[in-house]
Order: C-alpha cells, then structure tokens, then sequence
C-alpha cells in the first residue's frame, strides 16, 4: 500500500468519526491540565485546615491559646469540646485534620512552673496534609514559652499520628490507584453500551418494550466483576504488603455494591450519545480523573479550597475516597457515617433519576419517529405528518372486505403506536338488505337478524386486535356514505382509517363513491388503505385459510 496512502488513510480515518475523535481529545485534555487544573490546585499548602480542640482546662489561657490556633493560617478551629471525646469518631467524614487535647490544669501548671503537655493527633490517611499543621503547632509552643518569666518548665507537644502512622503506601497510594484503574477500565467495558444496542438495534426494542432497569440489569456482571477485583487486590495488599483494613468487611462490600451500579448508571449516561462504542470510551475522561484529582488521593484536601473540595462530589471516585478513608483507614461503621451514607444516597437517587429521564425521553423520541414513518407510509393527510399529532381514538368502518380488512391492519399499527382506541363501525343499508314490499310492511322496523349479523362480524373482527388496545363496537342503519360521515364528525375521533373501495359494490360504476363522499364532507383527518392484503386475491375472496369471520357456505 506504500507510507504515503498509509498515512493518507489514517488520517481520513482519524477524521471521519468513526473511531476514538482523538483529534479532539489530545487538545480538550491539554486546556484541561493546563488551564483548570493550575486553579483547581493552586494551593500547595494546608490553608485554614479544620482541626477540633478537646479543651478540658477550659480556662482563659487555653481560650487564648485556642485564639492564636485559630488565627494561624494553616489552621481553623471548626469545634471546642470542653468534655472527653472519642477522637476518632471526630476525623470521620473528613471532619478534621487534627485534634489537639488541652488536657485539665493546663493554666495552673502553666503558670506554676510545671510541664504543661499538650496532645495532639494527626490524621495519616495522606501523610502531606499534616506537614504545615505540625510546622505552626511547634511555632506555636515555642513563642508560648518565650512569653515565660520563668525557663524551669515549658509546654511540650506531644504528637501521634493515627490511622497510618507508619505512612504505608499500601493504605494511600496504592489503594487510590486501585480504585482509580479499577473504576477506568470499568467505564471502558460499560461506556459503549448503548451505542453497541444502538448499532445492534437491540436498543429500540428496549426502549419501546422495556424499562430503565433493562439497561441497569446489563451492567451487573461488570459491576460485579469490578467489585470482586477490588476484594482481591485488597488481599493481596493485606498479605504481600502491609494494608490495615480497620472497618467491617460487610460495611464496605455494601458500599462497594452501590457504587459499582452507581458508577454504571453515570457509565451509560455519558456514553448514551455517542455514534459508536470507540466515541463513547473517549468520554471516560469526564468523570473518572477528576475524583481521583481531587478526592484526596493524589492532593491532601486541606490544600484545596473548600468550593473545590465540595464541587469534586460531582465525580464518582471522591465518593469512593471518602468510604475508604472512614471505613477501611479510620474503621468507621455504616452508623458512624450516616450523614455521609445519605448524602451518596441523594447522589445515587439523582443519577437514577437522570437515566430514567433520559430512557423516557429517548423512548418518546423514537415513538415520534415511528408514528411519522407510519402516517407517511399510509399516505396520511398533511395535517396528521405533525412529530406532535395526538390519536387517542380511531373510526374504522368496515363492511367485512379484504381492503376494509387491511385498513383495520393499519388502524392496529397506529392504535399501537400512539396508545389509541379502535372504534369498530358497520353500516346496515335496509334498502340493499330487504326488498321495497318487506319495507313497507315492516314500517322501519330493522329485523333483529340484520343488527345480529353485523355485531357477529364485528365481534370477531375484535379477535384480531391485541387485548392491549381498548375496542368499542358500533352498527348503524342507513347508507354508508352518510352514516360514516355522521359518526366521525360528531364522535370524539382523531382520525377514520377505511378502505378507499368496497363499501359501495366491486364494479366499475360505484367503486370508490363512498370513500370520495367521505373524503369530501368527513372533517376529521382520513387514512384511505389501498390494495388488499396478501392474504386476499383480486376477486375480494380470503384465500390464506379460513376465513373465521365469514360463514363458509
């Protein structure tokens, strides 16, 4: 083929949609790196980390040095606790970076002479976050004894860091990057779904005959499949390294479930639009590293500004961050969490919500599209070819031949496909059915044979309608022509489907006078069926096998 058609061809390729737009992708992932990730991280330092104070002295010395904590700028005291307090309930949530414990009589020895201790515990789920905490603490402690008349004893700090004190990559690190591929390669598997239904033309078929939960029903397996991985790198973290997984198993298998299905649902939403399965993987861009960014994973949270940490909940990894950090890290329970566990909740519901809305939505699209291929191929008048035509109820006279039978047909496909009412019709003609001298005698009086005739056909006629379609039956006495006329115009119908011949007799000289009589003073909306089924020969005679609604004789 030679480089220079090679190179010709992919380019083509490249640019013609069919594939991974990456043209695309390689310039939105530079503006985004450049651009948005330089504001979002900005800070490289803790600023205005929440730390809480267990202040049992509860004396004016420990009220100031509470003051000059909060007036740090790597510090903002969020809650004073003046009783004992389980401390790490307290880091839950991401409640705070630090604890500092103001033990009892701090001022007295303060003042007296004595070493004065003060604690305060670090939380190590991300070693950096803590590194400027612990820098101001022991500035601080040391200009407060240089305020001392006396240097026989001073404040000293005594410090602790919880949940990873050794600073093990295995319960950081290496955990959110499991996380991180696991939930990517997940997107990959899952983010071309629709698009492949699409391409299949499984997806109308769903869409018209199925629910929402059809499509979350296709993700399970993968979402089980993920969440089986993630138990499993665990383990190996847990027996080759050094993971501390200090929660419930249960708690976070739980969590893991939800956000596997969760994570889905985001999946099929992203990827809906997109032409093909290649377009659709290039979108896992949107929402899959930005938790990972932002989630405290890669940047400790107190280096980020507090509008940024609660905008990066819109991704799915922050969720999945935080469960880490309090279940397996800081051996939370589901309780402890519980405002946490409604707010993912709230997320969750929202995400339900957006593909239920975008199922219906595409679903009422597609039954536009077929309800204008359908008035378009029954020839329907130009006021009907509207997207936003209502049928709701639908007159179909018949007379029991074989194109009144085929517009019945076509009255089933619109009925279906707008969820109408079908409205049988039969016209008894008196002077076709009895003779001048038995009318005269009878004084307009209709033999209850002719009305019994008529309903018997249209009863069976009503077999052939799905049981879904509501169906009403009607005889009338009269002439065809006018009688079609009367119901139509002064029933509640949207529309008439009828034969275009038959009513009036086969031969050349009628044929036709009652649909053109209908056309002309009917003013609702006319669908005319023309040709006969292929059941039917030319001669109007049913020739596919029995015909149930005549008598055979």
């Amino acid at each position: 083929m030679g480089f220079k058609n090679s190179f010709r061809d992919e380019v083509k390729f490249l640019f013609s949609g069919k594939g991974m737009p990456y043209e695309k992708v390689c310039l939105t992932v530079a503006m985004i790196i450049s651009l948005g990730l330089s504001v979002l991280l900005a800070g490289n330092f803790a600023k205005d980390a929440p730390v809480i104070i267990i202040d049992l002295d509860n004396s004016r010395y420990s009220r100031e040095l509470i003051t000059q904590i909060d007036a740090s700028e790597y510090m903002q005291v969020r809650e004073v606790i003046n009783v004992p307090a389980n401390v790490n309930e307290l880091f839950f949530s991401d409640g705070a970076v630090a604890v500092i414990y103001l033990p009892e009589d701090l001022e007295k020895k303060f003042y007296s002479g004595d070493t004065s201790p003060i604690g305060i515990f670090y939380d190590n789920t991300n070693s950096a976050q803590t590194a400027d905490i612990k820098e101001a603490m022991n500035e601080l402690i040391a200009l407060n004894n240089l305020t001392k008349t006396s240097a026989a004893s001073s404040l000293t700090l005594n410090s602790r860091n919880l949940f990873n004190p050794a600073g093990s990559t295995s319960n950081t690190q290496t955990l959110g990057f499991l996380f991180f591929f696991g939930s990517m390669f997940f997107v990959f598997a899952t983010i071309g779904m629709v698009p492949r239904l699409r391409l299949t033309k499984q997806l109308d078929k769903i869409l018209m005959d199925g629910t929402p939960w059809d499509l979350v029903g296709r993700i399970l397996p993968y979402s089980a499949c993920m969440v089986v991985s993630f138990f499993l790198g665990m383990a190996i973290l847990r027996v080759w390294g050094d993971l501390v997984f200090s929660g419930r198993v249960i708690d976070f298998l739980l969590i893991q479930i939800f956000y596997a299905v969760m994570l889905g649902i985001m999946s099929i939403l992203i990827g809906w639009t997109a032409s093909n399965p290649g377009i659709a993987s290039s979108r896992m861009i949107l929402f899959i590293p930005g938790g990972f960014i932002l989630g405290g994973v890669t940047s400790p949270l107190d280096h980020l500004s507090p509008w940024v940490v609660t905008a990066s909940h819109i991704f799915p990894l922050t969720w999945e961050f935080h469960f880490t950090r309090d279940i397996i890290q800081r051996g939370a329970s589901l309780e402890q969490i519980s405002s946490e566990i409604g707010a993912f909740m709230i997320y969750i519901s929202i995400v339900v919500i957006l593909l239920s809305l975008r199922f219906h939505t595409q679903r009422n699209e597609l039954i536009k599209s077929q309800q204008g291929e359908l008035l378009e191929k029954f020839d329907a008048p130009p006021e009907m070819s509207k997207t936003d035509a209502t049928i709701k109820n639908i007159l179909v006279p018949t007379d029991g031949s074989g194109q009144a039978f085929k517009a019945l047909l076509q009255a089933i496909d619109i009925a279906e496909a707008w969820g109408a009412n079908i409205t049988l019709m039969m016209c008894v003609e008196i002077d076709k059915e009895i003779s001048a001298f038995e009318q005269v005698s009878l004084s307009g009086y209709i033999p209850s044979e002719l009305n019994a005739t008529a309903y018997e056909l249209l009863n069976q006629l009503r077999q052939v309608i799905p049981h879904e379609i509501e169906v009403k039956i009607r005889v009338e006495v009269g002439e065809p022509a006018e009688e079609i006329v009367n119901v139509a115009n002064s029933g509640n119908y949207d529309v008439v489907v009828m034969g275009s011949r038959g009513f009036g007799g086969m031969n050349e000289e009628n044929a036709g006078s009652v649909a053109k009589f209908v056309q002309e003073n009917c003013q609702k909306p006319i669908i005319f069926a023309k040709g006969l089924p292929s059941d039917w020969d030319e001669e109007n005679n049913f020739v596919g096998g029995k015909n149930f609604w005549k008598d055979d004789n």
